[in-house]
């Protein structure tokens, strides 16, 4: 039985393409209001096999981007509102 989950590559070009590591991502991505800012999820799977997952936010006017801790779970949603990025995990 497969996972309800899936997963996917990504392709990044620009500055960030060095400065990202290559892993498995999820299907998942969330642009902020004004366009400025991408976020997308890559796979966190620990040494006792748990699920987990990191936010990347990459900032399209400085080039930075910003790696949250790991999150326990599978993330279900991710979504930006005028409030912020926030996800839903399972």
């Amino acid at each position: 039985m497969g996972s309800p989950f899936n997963r996917c590559d990504i392709k990044i070009s620009r500055e960030w393409a060095a400065k990202i590591d290559q892993g498995t991502w999820q299907d998942k991505m969330a642009k902020s209001p004004d366009g400025r800012k991408l976020a997308l999820i890559r796979w966190d799977i620990n040494d006792k096999n748990e699920p987990g997952f990191r936010v990347l936010t990459l900032d399209s006017n400085t080039g930075n981007i910003e790696v949250s801790n790991r999150v326990s779970g599978c993330c279900r949603t991710l979504v930006w509102t005028e409030k912020g990025l926030s996800w839903e995990t399972a």
